[in-house]
């Protein structure tokens, strides 16, 4: 299920705006990082070099510049480490904002306080990065260099940045691999390639770069090949394991100490441990050159092939001009050429452009466009949702376009999210006009939307037709539920083409769309009526196929959730004991869900229940949001695989539909698709929502799952807790679930749905 329709990142920083949570966090960061404008920068005769002066204003413009809170991305096995006084947040900002606009997978993000600023603090002013930051204090980070035997490095850490930068790095990397980055890093590619597989990270590696900043007398005594080119810069340091031999670092950090605010001390043990026994990281990684810091025009990454930038203090100016470069102008962020070729984008500026009035740019995995034609139905596949295999929908629609090989498809897609996955197909993104863009950035983004919705989907962008059209498809596949501008677009490529347009309704229309009241009977007419045009439509639900009315070819399509487990897997119910139970929950935190679970965990302090909780977009208040962090019960989002290992330790599963008026029509018509996932992990589920919702009936059809249909929080927790003292219970719901998943929800069976229409339409056809 997806929260909006744009391009990810816009859809979900608009939704999450209208929330008090997103609010808080723009606020947050004004109040803590906006500084004043001076006026002598304005003075033309003041002296002041033209490059600093354009850094100043930039630092004060992204200053005042909140981030909005970022979509979830697909998070990798790596601890991304830094270390950060409070004066250099607003750099922080810019270099975590460039890397998750630049990296496929995220790293679990860790700082490492100097105990000058408060976790809580920082929690704020962070809020806008997708998954939880972890928070070490310098008393942290102290107590774990002296507890491995380093009391030097403690002592080296109490006194300087430096110190507690080579003992943060010394400490975590005997734990797990980490990548240590200076906060005065920007990103402007996905470096996984460059840096290669964590598990081989046992040696230290670090940056090169031309400038020798090293302490020469204490190089000379311990390694002077430290002094000889190429030399080291601990900008960037990978490494898991031992950086070096104890005796070494004991008699490094002793000389270091009498001068701990000299950098070229630490960078020197950082440069010994590289020098000695590793090796230097690629050189496109990283430029640490300055050869442009006076400069009006700077170096160009994307046209040198590298993958990130050090800006060393001396040139900060030119930090923040890149990082104000990359707010402003982060569709090509995301969308340049690598320097293998594997990707093709087209920008303005191309021969090969989309249509200024259409599209911003697109972006393919396509070394060209000629497509030799199998037997299998050809699908073009044209959506705000990719299939992809994450949660939800996009899960749904990989699993029966990616995983079976009955269909041979081409994806177009508005969404980031089908670039995050080695996907198995061809595909091109395209996007919304970048003047829309910018508008739906502004205070008339109500109206702006609007536009989208309604007026753009009759613009069909150019590569997308001119893919289409060598494509040649047997049909044309589409999610119009919940509505969105790329429907029409399908509709419009279908006509053109005159192939059937096939469309999937998987939400009520107005699901997670931001309307203006006025409006609203407009999109309603306009879905109902794509509905009737449609020459195939698949109904997520009976309950949708009822709301939406007759059709001479609709058909329910029900979600598909993944295979079973283990169906050898004998199931042990939980008993009580010596630990409480777990519940799981993983999807959607956006709308109503995030406060039903917010009542929900607030009502079971004094229950013997544990919950885990997995997912994004969270609109639950700020403070219950701080809570569950802290204490674990919020764990982000996960790829689907993480989530498989994450449910066998889980005792009951649960199931949140909303109550109320403003979701009624959308709980009946929606299909869950973490029900049939839920089916497979052969554990009792618990259904909360009220008796109308589709899982509440289909539930008691089969008696598959545990239903409590009021909306009081305090009985879902009884309903919960009685299903845990009942071990009988929990074997009866698990049998009935099997029971329920075999007859009616097999993957096989629903996907044999899906073909089967597909079939009988492309036949009719073509006679």
């Amino acid at each position: 299920m997806v929260l909006l329709h744009a391009d990810p990142f816009e859809a979900s920083t608009i939704w999450r705006e209208m929330t008090d949570y997103a609010q808080s966090t723009l606020s947050a960061q004004r109040k803590a990082l906006s500084r004043k404008f001076a006026l002598g920068l304005l003075r033309p005769f003041s002296g002041m070099n033209i490059s600093v002066r354009l850094g100043e204003i930039a630092q004060t413009v992204l200053s005042r510049w909140p981030i909005l809170p970022q979509a979830a991305k697909p998070t990798a096995n790596v601890s991304y480490l830094t270390v950060s006084d409070r004066a250099h947040w607003l750099m922080l900002r810019e270099s975590l904002f460039s890397l998750h606009r630049s990296w496929n997978f995220l790293p679990k993000i860790t700082v490492v306080s100097d105990d000058w600023w408060k976790a809580d603090e920082f929690a704020e002013v962070f809020a806008w990065w997708s998954t939880p930051i972890a928070v070490l204090t310098r008393q942290e980070v102290c107590q774990a260099a002296s507890s491995a035997g380093f009391p030097e490095l403690a002592n080296y850490a109490q006194e300087s940045l430096y110190g507690l930068k080579l003992a943060a790095i010394v400490t975590q990397a005997r734990k797990q691999p980490v990548l240590f980055v200076d906060a005065d890093i920007l990103w402007f590619r996905d470096p996984a390639s460059l840096l290669g597989d964590p598990v081989l990270w046992d040696k230290p590696r670090a940056l090169r770069e031309n400038n020798c900043h090293q302490r020469r007398e204490m190089a000379l005594r311990h390694c002077p090949q430290v002094l000889e080119p190429p030399f080291v810069n601990s900008g960037i340091v990978a490494l898991h394991g031992e950086l070096m031999a104890p005796e070494p670092l004991r008699s490094l950090v002793q000389e270091a100490l009498p001068n701990p605010q000299d950098s070229s001390c630490e960078q020197t043990i950082i440069a010994t441990a590289v020098k000695i026994d590793g090796e230097l990281l690629p050189e496109k990684l990283s430029l640490v050159e300055f050869d442009d810091i006076n400069k009006f025009r700077r170096r160009d990454m994307w046209d040198e092939g590298y993958y990130s930038r050090h800006y060393v203090n001396w040139m900060r100016h030119m930090f923040y001009r890149d990082a104000l470069k990359l707010r402003l102008r982060r569709d090509r962020l995301e969308a340049r050429p690598s320097s293998d070729g594997g990707m093709r984008t087209f920008d303005a500026n191309d021969a090969a452009h989309l249509m200024g009035r259409d599209s911003a740019g697109s972006t393919g995995n396509l070394p060209d466009l000629t497509m030799p034609r199998d037997k299998r139905i050809r699908v073009f596949y044209l959506s705000y949702t990719p299939p992809v295999p994450t949660w939800g929908g996009a899960m749904s629609f990989y699993r029966h376009f990616a995983e079976r090989n009955d269909f041979e498809i081409f994806v177009a897609t508005d969404s980031a999210e089908v670039q995050q996955y080695e996907v198995p197909y061809r595909f091109l993104r395209f996007d919304v006009p970048k003047w829309l863009k910018r508008m739906l950035r502004t205070r008339l983004y109500r109206w702006s939307w609007h536009y989208n919705q309604l007026i753009a989907g009759y613009f069909v962008p150019r590569r997308v037709w001119e893919a289409a059209r060598v494509f040649k498809p047997d049909l044309v596949f589409t999610i119009a539920g919940s509505w969105n501008w790329t429907a029409r677009v399908a509709q419009r490529v279908a006509r053109r083409l005159r192939v059937p347009l096939v469309a999937s309704f998987n939400d009520w229309f107005d699901f997670g769309v931001l309307m203006h009241p006025y409006f609203r009977g407009s999109i309603e007419r306009a879905f109902r009526k794509f509905y009737r045009d449609c020459d195939l439509a698949f109904c997520t639900s009976e309950g949708m196929l009822e709301a939406l009315g007759p059709h001479p070819n609709a058909h329910v399509l029900y979600p598909t959730g993944c295979s079973v487990l283990d169906n050898r897997r004998e199931f042990i119910p939980f008993t009580p004991g010596g630990r409480p139970a777990t519940v799981f929950f993983a999807g959607s935190l956006s709308a109503w869900y995030g406060p039903m679970l917010e009542q929900l965990v607030r009502a079971s302090s004094d229950s013997q229940l544990r919950f885990e909780i997995f997912g994004s977009h969270a609109s639950w208040s700020r403070d219950f949001d701080s809570a569950v962090r802290t204490t674990g019960v919020y764990k982000g989002q996960v790829t689907f695989d993480e989530l498989k290992t994450h449910v066998l330790k889980a005792d009951l599963l649960l199931l949140p539909m909303g109550f109320g008026n403003e979701c009624a029509q959308i709980e009946r018509t929606s299909f869950k698709t973490k029900f049939l996932d839920y089916l497979t992990f052969q554990k009792p589920i618990v259904v909360w929502g009220p008796d109308y919702c589709s899982a509440v009936r289909v539930a008691h059809e089969f008696d598959a799952a545990q239903c409590y249909t009021s909306p009081d929080a305090a009985g879902c927790i009884a309903t919960l807790e009685n299903v845990a003292h009942s071990s009988e219970r929990q074997k009866q719901l698990v049998a009935n679930a099997r029971r329920m998943y075999q007859s009616r929800f097999e993957p096989s069976r629903i996907h044999a749905v899906l073909l089967r229409e597909c079939e009988k339409l492309v036949r009719s056809q073509r006679r």
